[in-house]
């Protein structure tokens, strides 16, 4: 039955007639035509890794892209440590799952897939990308044996340097671009090591040093440590905490002997924090450091002064990677936090069974 409404002594339709139904017609085929046109959505994908995360407790090695959207995910027993290489990931495994067992070192590529590259290692405290492509690490001395720098190359083969007390090392270029190691120690010493593990020069800094690192190149560049004790740590806002340390290349000179304090080629400040690991900014002078239980990082100049303080919205940082721009990332056990240049905690990834691990680099 059609239905009607009175208004007035008019009686309105509310069925179309035919000129509606051909006006409903061509809105329809115009529609259609449109719809037509429209390029087809497609599929999301994520873009290439441009950030490596160590899922201990997930078993995965997992490349991320720019916005931290899982691009790739490698299967790995317990991997402990990552660092960038060329085209891919270096990754320190626990094969055993216990620290002070035996580890390996694993590199992975789109084109060879994963490969180990050094097994029967003992436990690894730290690993790093070398300047000439290698991957290098610090195997912790273990039943009275000192502990070892292990260079491993792209096929396999390495040779340790013996440096009593090592924690943490880094690659350095040399004159000519040789290839050479810092280490740094409980010892409080950085040493500088050539070819052949021969001894080109050290500093004495004092404390316990768990991480160094190099920031910018040539005549411009500074070596910075951490030191977790904060021995001597000088003026300025906090008394506790750990301390870094900023060094010109040449107090690692041979004929270097003077107190790097009093000759002026360090500068050390005190970061209030229980902090354990460096985030250089790669495109500034300054370095991120964050407390290793308290949700809480802070950003220095390489001269001391604070530049950004985060509440991150969690803690138990576990490492910690500077972004360019004056951001970085924190690697905490279940999510991976991004804060930006301004200081300002942006979105992250989460999801991850027990994160141990981050770095910045490969693809």
């Amino acid at each position: 039955m059609e239905r009607t409404k009175t208004v007035g002594r008019r009686v309105r339709s509310w069925a179309p007639d035919g000129a509606g139904m051909r006006w409903i017609a061509l809105g329809m085929g115009m529609l259609l035509c449109v719809g037509l046109a429209l390029p087809m959505r497609t599929a999301w994908t994520p873009g290439p890794p441009e950030v490596w995360v160590a899922d201990r407790d997930g078993g995965s090695v997992v490349g991320l892209d720019a916005g931290l959207f899982p691009a790739r995910a490698v299967a790995a027993r317990f991997p402990v440590r990552v660092a960038p290489r060329a085209g891919g990931v270096w990754a320190a495994t626990a094969e055993a799952g216990f620290p002070l067992g035996e580890h390996t070192v694993a590199a992975w590529d789109a084109a060879l897939g994963w490969r180990t590259l050094a097994a029967g290692l003992g436990p690894l405290v730290d690993l790093e990308a070398g300047v000439d492509g290698a991957a290098l690490c610090v195997e912790f001395g273990l039943g009275g044996q000192p502990a070892r720098v292990v260079r491993v190359n792209e096929a396999g083969a390495f040779d340790v340097t013996a440096h009593a007390g090592a924690l943490a090392v880094c690659g350095w270029s040399g004159a000519g671009g040789a290839a050479e190691l810092l280490v740094a120690g409980a010892d409080g010493r950085v040493v500088r090591y050539g070819p052949g593990g021969r001894v080109l020069g050290a500093v004495v800094v004092g404390g316990e040093l768990v991480d160094v690192a190099v920031q910018g190149s040539g005549a411009g560049a500074r070596i910075v440590v951490l030191d977790a004790i904060g021995a001597f740590a000088g003026p300025g806002p906090w008394a506790e905490g750990a301390r870094v340390v900023v060094l010109e290349p040449g107090l690692l000179g041979a004929a270097s002997a003077a107190d790097p304090f009093e000759s002026g080629g360090a500068v050390e400040f005190a970061v209030g924090l229980g902090a354990g690991e460096l985030g250089l900014v790669p495109d500034a002078e300054a370095v991120w450091v964050a407390d290793a239980s308290e949700p809480l990082a802070r950003r220095f100049g390489l001269d001391g002064a604070l530049e950004a303080e985060v509440v991150l919205p969690a803690s138990d940082v576990g490492a910690v990677a500077g972004l360019p721009g004056g951001g970085a990332l924190f690697a905490t056990p279940g999510a991976v936090l991004r804060v930006d240049g301004m200081g300002q905690v942006q979105p992250g990834q989460g999801g991850f069974g027990f994160l141990t691990d981050v770095c910045v680099g490969g693809g």
